[in-house]
């Protein structure tokens, strides 16, 4: 081989070879950009920094209902039963032509309420007493027992304070103990107490009282008509019956 051919030989292997080590060179553009110094990439699926939504706080524990009034400690609600007493005690001075005396009576009175419908009851009442009456000529006793039915009305003041007003109308019979003699009359009784609840299911009260005869008879003689005007106490005791 000539000296120009071997010339051109090297010149065509030396390019070969500066063409194969650039092809092997990476590309620059194919890189792939470096994170910036200090920024972690986030979480593949995580929202990111700025949108990320806040904490929610737990829900607030929900405040407790007020309890509703007790049915069993409300008086005058339905289906309560009411036992009751209701106490009279009178002494009275009576002065009669110069001649004076003295009047007692004492009564009992225990009774049975029924509270049909809200604060409206009806019920019965026996009547139990004791009559006295002594004077410079001389004294006499009577026994008394009657029978009464009645209904009343609580007004409720507050959960502890209320007016119940009963009206009653009955039979009853007042027997002497010394002549034999016996007075049968009916009754008619307002009695207008102010019920103050001490403990739960137990009351005391007491107010104005007004008592008159429709009817009174002795023996087989008609009896004027009387009234009474004066107060009366009670105590008692309630409870849910149905």
């Amino acid at each position: 081989m000539s000296a120009r051919g071997l010339s051109v030989v090297i010149v065509i292997a030396t390019l070969s070879c500066a063409a194969v080590a650039v092809a092997q060179q990476p590309n620059a553009d194919d890189e792939p950009e470096a994170a910036p110094s200090g920024d972690e990439p986030p979480p593949e699926g995580s929202a990111p920094p700025g949108d990320a939504p806040a904490p929610e706080a737990p829900p607030a524990p929900a405040a407790p209902e007020a309890a509703p009034p007790d049915a069993d400690t409300t008086f005058g609600v339905v289906g309560q039963i009411v036992i009751s007493d209701d106490l009279e005690m009178a002494a009275t001075r009576v002065s009669t032509e110069g001649q004076s005396g003295s009047f007692t009576q004492v009564q009992l009175r225990p009774a049975l309420d029924f509270f049909a419908i809200p604060n409206l009851s009806i019920g019965g009442q026996l009547i139990i007493g004791y009559n006295s009456f002594e004077s410079v000529v001389g004294s006499s006793s009577s026994s008394e027992l009657g029978l009464l039915v009645r209904v009343g009305y609580n007004v409720a003041i507050s959960d502890t304070l209320s007016i119940w007003p009963r009206l009653s109308i009955g039979y009853d019979h007042i027997g002497e103990d010394q002549n034999g003699g016996s007075l049968d009359s009916v009754p008619i009784d307002v009695f207008v107490p102010i019920v103050v609840q001490l403990a739960s299911h137990f009351f005391i009260g007491g107010g104005p009282m007004y008592a008159t005869t429709l009817l009174s008879q002795r023996e087989t003689f008609d009896e004027p008509r009387t009234s009474t005007l004066g107060l009366r106490a009670t105590v008692g005791g309630y409870f849910r019956g149905l």
